[in-house]
């Protein structure tokens, strides 16, 4: 019986298999990883995680980004709900996650997932095509009210920060002006868009629009940080044009299904700190044009309450609630 044992052990050992003691935390990983991105390729936020995907990927975390803007981010939610809760499909996700689902019934609520780690925090440009002679946000509401119905501004998503952020401002400082939102599957296809003229401005984050600021094709209006931006000195930011309550961030961090053992949403938060702890990776993120902003996978829940009851509030504002 021992020799029987033996040879099935050795065989393990010779495919590479690992044969673990009861009761001891599961190996991991031991396969490649799926990020599933609820953006489309291209914008900052997805750039941002290819990054981190290639660092944990030369450090022994084989990660796939996998692009699925799909249904305001349902889609990639759902894919890692209807998988196994062992850290091999992980939700890349903003703020739709908790929003959205406040909203409406989706199937599943943030608290259907674990946080493992916010990678950045971004706040919100808006911005519009230089040659539309427009210098001030005022000046593009002021143009939106003598047009009704014709001035859209875009984002990436249904429920973005974007929006609910400027839907809270308007409601409160323009109740007789009327824009349109349309969401898009990335930043890059809200900044084609107004490339293009379908819009009037774009509501991104400083590193999708950053090249078109740098051109000269698109000027920047206005910012959602607490403060000004050091690259644009000159950008007034929404708080202080109409108060210290605009301000907002876009968080942009992971998540995996609720259930996943602790070790292993540590280990991916532990690899994601890492990374954005090297300097070739705050370099890389430098010139995207976005900060490494990370909260581990307790200090990210922490943080995910405070927003959510932030969330609450905006949409019951908005009547959406």
């Amino acid at each position: 019986m021992k020799r029987v044992f033996s040879f099935i052990a050795a065989t393990l050992i010779t495919l590479g298999l690992c044969v673990a003691p009861a009761g001891a935390a599961p190996k991991y990983p031991v396969k490649p990883i799926n990020l599933l991105c609820v953006y489309g390729p291209g914008g900052a936020a997805d750039l941002a995680l290819r990054v981190v995907a290639e660092y944990a990927t030369r450090h022994g975390f084989t990660m796939n980004v996998v692009n699925m803007p799909g249904g305001s981010g349902t889609q990639a939610a759902m894919q890692v709900l209807n998988t196994r809760a062992d850290g091999y499909n992980v939700l890349f996700g903003s703020t739709g996650l908790v929003s959205l689902p406040i909203m409406k019934k989706v199937g599943y609520t943030i608290h259907s997932f674990t946080p493992v780690a916010d990678i950045t925090d971004m706040p919100l440009t808006f911005c519009v095509r230089t040659d539309s002679g427009i210098t001030s946000f005022e000046q593009w509401m002021g143009e939106a009210k003598k047009n009704p119905g014709q001035y859209s501004y875009g984002s990436p998503g249904s429920i973005t920060s974007q929006r609910q952020f400027l839907s809270v401002l308007i409601k409160d400082k323009f109740p007789d002006v009327s824009v349109n939102h349309v969401p898009y599957g990335s930043g890059h296809e809200v900044n084609t868009a107004l490339l293009g003229n379908e819009l009037k401005a774009a509501f991104g984050v400083p590193g999708t629009n950053k090249n078109y600021l740098q051109s000269g094709e698109f000027t920047l209006l206005a910012v959602t940080s607490p403060e000004r931006l050091p690259e644009y000195p000159n950008v007034p930011t929404f708080a202080e044009l109409y108060g210290d309550k605009y301000t907002w961030v876009s968080f942009h961090g992971i998540f995996v299904k609720k259930g996943t053992p602790e070790p292993i949403v540590k280990a991916l938060s532990d690899i994601v700190g890492q990374a954005l702890a090297d300097p070739e990776v705050q370099e890389k993120f430098e010139k995207i044009g976005i900060t490494a902003d990370y909260k581990d996978y307790k200090s990210f829940a922490t943080f995910l309450k405070g927003f959510e009851a932030q969330c609450v509030e905006a949409l019951t504002l908005l009547g959406l609630i």
